[in-house]
């Protein structure tokens, strides 16, 4: 309720710790000892190293967490958890009332929190020993409860984030020593909104990596999702600096999303093609306007009804191929990118009927062969 940690052997200054450390109504442990409560999150470190025994019976239960409430202050909603069993679960899919769909853990080598959600087929771990975030749906005070199922117990470990098919783009920010990193991400599914949906976005909750995510309205998200939609899409980014001074943002993945994506910085109007040059160097001072970026693209794979196509893409063997429908000369640029959103070659089109694209020895998939922009007839 009041964003402090309680340390154990506080016994003098509220809140103390036999006052922090229970869970809903289960009675706190004796006074002067350790014990963990079972579904509660803790954060463990000791002066001295060497070897430590934990002593007790081990939970086999289902835990439910209930009284999630939402306290007055920055960051309110949030509620630290921890994994109550010996073991990995995977998240998601777990009994709750008025709890948001994604959960956050502390990536520890980023120094920063990385989301976690089970939408299309994700499996997501949270592992052993392992404490982790949940946030109470906005305008939800009371009766807010989840449940930790022993049903969601694994023994192996997947990756967090894994791709699902809908067009995503995951953005690191990293700071010049390297020892921190922001995760942002943006993504299309059927069933978003523009807006905040609590069901697939995420509020953005600051580590001490460098403050970067997404806008959505008056929400700063760190993954936001989008309705699929043609056209141009524009999204704007808030950037704030810890103690460093010289950063870069890093398009980490770019998934079925084809064409340019292009990053603009407002503060010095330079723009760069995030597929050909993944990695933008920048600088930030103390005061810079927090708005300080946008990115920009056309979504793929949705196509205006009604437009009749200028040209046919098609492959003659193993050629690309660009032909005209109108039997009128093609000029512009070609672009050719890998299933895995890569810029692989560019090609400037002569004003020919049919254009074949050279790969000079290229070898790869791709899917669609090629990506037509800029032309002009």
């Amino acid at each position: 309720m009041t964003n402090e940690w309680v340390n154990s052997k506080n016994t003098g200054t509220a809140p103390t710790w036999t006052t922090a450390n229970v869970l809903n109504s289960t009675p706190p442990p004796p006074a002067g000892t350790d014990k963990f409560i079972p579904g509660k999150g803790y954060l463990v470190e000791y002066e001295t190293h060497g070897a430590r025994v934990f002593e007790g019976t081990l939970n086999n239960s289902d835990i439910t967490v209930e009284d999630l409430r939402i306290a007055a202050g920055v960051h309110n909603g949030w509620h630290l958890l921890g994994n109550p069993f010996p073991c990995a679960l995977t998240w998601g899919g777990w009994p709750s009332a008025n709890i948001n769909g994604t959960a956050k853990i502390w990536d520890e080598s980023s120094a920063s929190y990385a989301d976690i959600d089970n939408l299309n087929g994700n499996s997501p771990i949270i592992p052993a020993l392992n404490g982790f975030m949940v946030q109470v749906k906005d305008g939800y005070s009371l009766d807010n409860s989840i449940t930790i199922p022993k049903s969601a117990r694994v023994h192996n470990a997947l990756p967090w984030y894994k791709s699902t098919g809908d067009p995503f783009l995951v953005l690191v920010a990293k700071d010049s020593s390297g020892q921190t990193a922001q995760k942002s991400v943006v993504r299309f599914l059927e069933q978003a909104t523009p807006a905040y949906d609590p069901a697939f976005d995420s509020q953005f909750l600051p580590g001490y990596a460098p403050q970067f995510c997404s806008v959505a309205g008056g929400d700063r998200l760190s993954t936001n999702s989008l309705p699929e939609s043609g056209g141009n899409v524009q999204i704007p980014f808030d950037f704030v600096k810890n103690e460093q001074s010289s950063f870069t943002i890093e398009a980490e993945t770019i998934s079925d999303v084809y064409g340019m994506v292009i990053l603009k910085d407002l503060k010095t109007n330079t723009t760069q093609d995030l597929n050909a040059n993944p990695v933008y160097s920048f600088t930030s001072a103390e005061g810079d306007d927090p708005h300080r970026f946008m990115i920009n693209f056309s979504q793929v794979g949705i196509g205006e009804p009604g437009n009749p196509k200028p040209v046919s893409i098609y492959m003659a063997g193993s050629t690309p191929c660009i032909g005209s429908n109108s039997c009128a000369a093609i000029t512009g640029d070609v672009f050719m990118y890998n299933m895995m959103g890569q810029l692989v070659t560019r090609q400037k089109l002569a004003g020919s009927i049919v254009v074949t694209i050279g790969l000079d020895g290229i070898t790869g998939n791709y899917c669609p062969p090629v990506r037509l922009l800029t032309p002009s007839y």
